[in-house]
């Protein structure tokens, strides 16, 4: 496991797996009511009260307790990519047919140690899942992928992506609360 912390250290992103906020639901909701993402400029805007609040990647990142140039670099990865994967490189996350460990491709029976602690990492922090934990899919796939071979991820990029998708959906919303409440 001290190899699996210090590949997160190494890519940027131990704080925010470390991350602990108090936040208030209400404040929230009224958050993403108003939310106005700008990919391109990198800035959120939106309103509380009868005030507007502009906020850029970088001060969100920072807010957060990131490195926003770190998660730019050139060796950081954008996770908003297709996933990685080929059909062929699936069985590279789960333990051996020699082990006799019953696996699933696709889904967490089998997955090797570190495969499973990134997947839950992933979906309890900057990846909200819902729907079956059974199954690893579309980005814990890229995230799994990327944490295992230590390439950098822009978390902030991938977090304002499933904020732009995700804001209307009150269910899920509430995931990214204590970052948005680090604001």
């Amino acid at each position: 496991m001290t190899e699996l912390v210090d590949r997160f250290e190494t890519m940027g992103l131990a704080n925010i797996l470390q991350h602990r906020c108090d936040w208030n639901e209400t404040v929230i909701h009224q958050f993403y009511a108003t939310l106005e993402i700008s990919i391109e400029e990198e800035r959120i805007w939106w309103t509380t009260g009868k005030r507007t609040y502009y906020s850029t990647f970088a001060q969100f990142a920072t807010a957060n307790q990131l490195d926003y140039d770190l998660m730019k670099s050139e060796q950081s990865v954008n996770v908003v990519l297709e996933n990685p994967l080929d059909e062929n490189d699936y069985p590279i996350c789960y333990e051996p047919a020699h082990v006799g460990i019953a696996r699933v491709f696709r889904g967490i029976q089998g997955l090797r140690h570190h495969s499973v602690v990134i997947n839950k990492i992933a979906r309890v922090t900057f990846i909200p899942k819902s729907g079956n934990k059974d199954k690893v899919r579309g980005l814990y796939w890229n995230v799994i992928s990327h944490v295992m071979n230590g390439n950098r991820i822009n978390v902030i990029a991938l977090i304002m992506d499933q904020l732009a998708d995700l804001r209307l959906n009150l269910k899920m919303n509430l995931y990214f609360a204590p970052y948005i409440m680090s604001i």
